[in-house]
């Protein structure tokens, strides 16, 4: 069974620890077998380790280290299961001692609460350290580095950064720590990070569903949309001139899926290698494609330079589509040396991310029970001569013929959209929002979206085609 918070955590401790066997590390708990330090245990490399552990929890709002727990791997290795109660005996646990390394090597000062927890019939403890972070004070960094020189001690001229990423703690880059220190690190009041707007002021004010909307830059996500786009996009071995169209989209309730791995039952791992498309052979999503987990747990399947899925532990969804798919089946439409996108492809593509994220993806929030949707769209490789037409020869897409047959292809630049915030329940109505923004960059009206009903894109239309 997996902990719904930290609440639990406490009550089972409080009441029965044995009940903790099979229970996964999350990314709020961290099982540690024995403590960081002992008395035979005292260097700077222990001390390390504990102030990551820490750093990573701090940074990622409250958090638990629970020493006294022995692991097992499961799913290749890829998720830690409590498998055995190894109670602490008194005289390898030096709580004052682990509060003075804390407070010496993480900065600023982090509130923390050491406990013991009584396991019957033992002689020794479980211990919590329970770290809070606050609004305030994050990004928390580990204040001390090794010097080069064996020597000569820690110094602290040298810091570094980490933030739990799934279960395991991440140090990040010297640009990451960068940017967030130029955008700041904000929080709601219940702990979520604020997903601010460029040019904002820096206030506590929010949308009227709690949440400010998210920038590109934003500090918020596991890793950055710019960085999960561009690492699909290397996925794929889509060439830099290659056109693409992609759409993000990520919970408006900022925490780590459930149900993510492999293993644990109905997975999103699972789900994304059954995952059903409107058409089998239409604009959609990969097919009969087998699901790989990164070794920064982001789960991704792609259609090698098609098309391609790729999903963070924060519930971030990158989705793109390639250039092979786009411009399918054009080329006795398009005049010598322009290059058509299929007016089909777009509208169906979208639809299909819009199912797949609000039908998989938002289900396994750990947030709210329906969270709103933050969304951006782009292309890129958009070209001069790369055009989009609202019908091709032969194609039917709705009923405003008359309109259409005579409309002419638009061009437009290479675009990257605002992030959005959508309170849309349905996939169809989110694919109409963002395929709205889309057509608009093409100079298209919204009532001349392919498929559109006035306020959804169809997908009882789509599925019809042959």
């Amino acid at each position: 069974m997996s902990l719904r918070n930290i609440d639990e955590l406490f009550e089972i401790l409080n009441n029965d620890p044995s009940k903790l066997i099979g229970v996964p590390e999350t990314a709020w708990l961290d099982f540690k077998s024995e403590p960081h330090l002992t008395p035979v245990k005292n260097g700077d490399g222990p001390r390390l380790s504990l102030a990551r552990d820490v750093v990573a929890m701090a940074n990622n709002g409250d958090g638990v280290l629970l020493i006294g727990v022995k692991t097992r791997q499961v799913n290749t290795g890829h998720e830690e299961l409590a498998d055995q109660l190894r109670p602490v005996p008194d005289d390898q646990f030096d709580p004052q001692q682990t509060r003075s390394v804390i407070n010496e090597w993480v900065y600023p000062s982090v509130e923390i609460d050491i406990l013991p927890h009584e396991v019957e019939d033992e002689t020794g403890k479980l211990w919590t350290i329970h770290i809070r972070g606050k609004e305030s004070s994050c990004p928390y960094l580990v204040s001390k580095e090794f010097s080069s020189e064996p020597s000569q001690a820690a110094s602290r001229w040298t810091f570094s950064l980490y933030r739990r990423q799934g279960t395991d703690n991440m140090p990040l880059s010297p640009q990451e720590v960068h940017r967030w220190m130029q955008d700041g690190f904000p929080r709601l009041g219940d702990g979520r990070i604020r997903l601010q707007v460029p040019g904002a002021p820096a206030d506590d004010s929010t949308t009227s569903a709690g949440v400010a909307p998210v920038t590109p830059t934003s500090p918020s996500l596991p890793i950055s949309a710019d960085a999960a786009l561009a690492t699909e996009r290397s996925a794929l071995e889509v060439q830099s001139s290659e056109l693409i169209y992609f759409v993000q989209l990520v919970p408006a309730s900022v925490g780590c899926l459930q149900r993510f791995f492999l293993g644990d039952g109905e997975s999103l791992q699972e789900a994304m290698a059954a995952f059903s498309t409107i058409r089998a052979s239409g604009f959609g999503l990969p097919q009969r494609a087998s699901v790989e987990r990164s070794s920064a747990n982001t789960l991704r399947m792609g259609w090698g330079c098609k098309s391609g899925v790729s999903v963070e532990p924060s519930g971030l969804t990158t989705i793109i589509c390639c250039q092979p798919i786009l411009t399918w089946a054009t080329e006795t439409n398009a005049p010598a040396g322009d290059i058509y996108i299929n007016p089909i492809a777009i509208p169906e593509f979208t639809l299909e991310a819009c199912r797949f994220f609000m039908g998989e993806v938002l289900p396994r929030s750990s947030g709210t029970a329906k969270p709103d949707t933050h969304w951006r769209a782009g292309m890129q490789g958009l070209e001069d001569n790369v055009k989009l037409p609202t019908t091709l020869h032969g194609y039917l897409l709705d009923g405003n013929r008359t309109a259409l047959l005579g409309h002419q292809p638009n061009a437009a630049t290479d675009f990257t959209s605002d992030w959005e915030i959508s309170k849309a329940r349905e996939p169809e109505a989110l694919a109409f929002s963002i395929a709205k923004v889309v057509y608009d960059r093409f100079a298209f009206r919204s009532d001349e979206i392919p498929f559109n009903k006035g306020d959804r894109i169809s997908e009882a239309e789509i599925a019809a085609l042959r």
